[in-house]
């Protein structure tokens, strides 16, 4: 994979001479792997934007907002973390996998045609030879073994990329399309265009760190082994990166062409230059567990994510998807314990289907690194309580959730997307605070772009810029990535954290949106980090004093000193008690001071 990588990037950088074989549009057209313009996706499902002025041809007002707010949101460098590589398919990629597969058992029929009439011909002599009763009769050898190929016509698939009303596909359809891609697209060739087109597709799309989830499948018909499989995904990943790096250095050598397909002047195009991040996305890997797995597979997916890792690949961590009700939760856990011992990040799809209330519990209790969906979780007053405690991140698909019918319908919907989207449980959770993140999930598949979806959830919920902002530097903390020394991964992470703060500082907004200034910006700021440092320094100053006395051991544990009695364990915890209080009451009067000076 490393030679396929360097052989792959002394081509871009080689091929022909010239900006153009430079900026990695010769090596794209020889594969087939050329960025998807923009303005080609039906970012509202159905309803394109007018190219001359922008504005959105619909009826609905809120779908008009989303569609206009989706251009100004690819300024704005986000994080995406939950992405599935099949759900990232192209339709053009898609039919020319399912035309190449009808050529390839085109060509193969033909070839056998003159084989298969030789052995006839051979079968029907050896038949005369033999005596009438057949005891002499020759034994056919047995049929040779051929690789099964996928029953799919280029006509299927095209009615199953159709879209029956204009604005979307039915559900069913959706289902009946991840088949197709599973059986047109598990090889390696189409494992590293596809790897390859997704991570350009994010890229264009204003995706500065990716972290894309696929299940290691084995297909001995077709060689395809599980190591394989994620070979082929890290080098698709690998040459999309490159091919996106060299697109964006393409576009500013072009005359300060922004990342989203909107102009910037001369004048802003030099001043950003100080600070402009060489890379355009960074790409990971995921690995999945599926739900229709064995648990020995399950451990065989562990342990080859954190083989890949410690071997240098860009691995970051384990997921359990599929299905929700296929398996159970106890089979798969020893296998995610172990990764957790591993060390590897744990991510869990988590209440996308009614039913499974015993189950999220048993997940919540687990304490993964993230949950993804939680729809259902959020509507149990119980389980919603203990995930609030956790504080543990989530992963929102608002699209991915009202194709697939896990927000219901109900009468005072009128069928807008935005409408549709209010009732999704990422308002309950940001009314809250709860940490989340903005994702796609399937982004070909249900025809959507991160910056649509961060744009639905803003119309939805009538975010301010400063809301979207808080978003997308919240979504920096829940990504699987360290800065810590002895991750080699570490030095990337920090520049990866300083692109989406600078980015997000820099973001103008969005028409109507409520920004505030650039000074107000920076004494909140100040606000936040001068409340968050009072807590440090108050939980700090609490456990100073809890443990100033040296510990004695004895018959009930450990005690201190000077703990004679209960009375004096009550009056120390009270005071520790109240010296957090304190430093808590005077950081949030500290804070809403602040903020009062900045009002005023």
């Amino acid at each position: 994979a490393a030679a396929r990588r360097e052989t792959a990037a002394a081509a871009v950088s080689d091929g022909g001479g010239g900006a153009r074989s430079r900026d990695g549009v010769s090596l794209g057209r020889r594969l087939g792997y050329l960025p998807r313009q923009l303005d080609e996706v039906e970012l509202d499902h159905g309803r394109r934007v007018a190219p001359s002025n922008g504005a959105a041809v619909v009826d609905d007002d809120d779908d008009a907002r989303v569609v206009a707010l989706t251009r100004h949101m690819r300024q704005l460098p986000k994080l995406e973390l939950h992405a599935h590589l099949n759900g990232c398919v192209r339709d053009s990629t898609l039919l020319d996998r399912a035309e190449a597969v009808s050529r390839a058992a085109e060509d193969d029929a033909t070839e056998d045609a003159p084989a298969r009439e030789e052995e006839a011909e051979e079968e029907e002599a050896g038949e005369d030879e033999n005596d009438r009763t057949g005891a002499n009769k020759t034994p056919k050898p047995p049929p040779k073994p051929t690789a099964p190929r996928p029953h799919r016509k280029t006509a299927d698939v095209r009615a199953l990329l159709a879209k029956p009303d204009g604005k979307g596909r039915p559900l069913q359809r959706c289902f009946d399309l991840f088949a197709a891609i599973h059986d047109l697209c598990t090889d390696h060739d189409s494992l590293r265009r596809i790897a390859a087109e997704a991570t350009m597709d994010f890229a264009r799309d204003g995706v500065v760190y990716l972290e894309l989830r696929t299940t290691p499948k084995c297909v001995p018909s077709r060689n395809v082994t599980k190591a394989s499989y994620c070979a082929a995904v890290l080098d698709g990943l690998a040459l999309g990166k490159k091919l996106a790096d060299d697109w964006r250095r393409s576009k500013r050598r072009a005359g300060g062409d922004d990342d989203e397909g909107g102009t910037r002047g001369s004048s802003d195009a030099s001043s950003n230059s100080s600070s402009f991040e060489s890379f355009a996305i960074c790409a990971r890997l995921i690995l999945s567990v599926d739900r229709r797995e064995t648990p020995e597979e399950a451990v065989k997916t562990v342990k080859l994510a954190a083989f890949l890792r410690d071997a240098g690949a860009d691995v970051c961590g384990v997921d359990l998807s599929g299905n929700p009700a296929l398996g159970h939760w106890k089979s798969f856990e020893p296998a995610l314990r172990l990764a957790r011992h591993l060390k590897l990040p744990v991510t869990l799809h988590c209440g996308e289907i009614e039913g499974t209330g015993t189950e999220e519990a048993a997940m919540i209790a687990f304490e993964p690194d993230r949950f993804g969906h939680c729809v259902h979780t959020s509507r149990d007053p119980e389980r919603w309580l203990a995930l609030r405690r956790s504080e543990i991140p989530i992963e929102i698909c608002v699209s991915s959730n009202c194709v697939t019918d896990s927000v219901p319908r109900d009468e005072s919907c009128d069928g807008s997307h935005a409408s549709r989207a209010r009732r999704h449980h990422v308002g309950q959770a940001h009314a809250v605070g709860h940490p989340l993140c903005i994702c796609t999930d399937d982004p070909g598949v249900f025809e959507t772009t991160l910056s649509r979806e961060y744009a639905l959830v803003a119309v939805a919920f009538d975010l301010s810029d400063d809301d979207v902002r808080e978003l997308v530097t919240g979504t920096v903390r829940h990504a699987f990535m360290t800065d810590a020394h002895d991750d080699p991964f570490a030095e990337r992470a920090m520049r990866v954290k300083r692109r989406v703060m600078r980015g997000a500082a820099n973001w103008r907004g969005f028409p109507g949106g409520r920004r505030a200034s650039a000074r107000r910006r920076a004494i909140g700021g100040v606000a936040s980090r001068l409340m968050r440092r009072i807590r440090e320094v108050g939980s700090a100053l609490t456990t100073s004093l809890s443990r100033s006395n040296s510990p004695v051991s004895s018959e009930k544990g450990i005690r201190y000193a000077d703990d004679d009695d209960d009375d004096d364990d009550d009056d120390y915890e009270r005071t520790a008690f109240g010296l957090l209080a304190s430093a808590l009451v005077g950081g949030g009067v500290a804070a809403a001071a602040c903020r009062l000076c900045v009002k005023l």
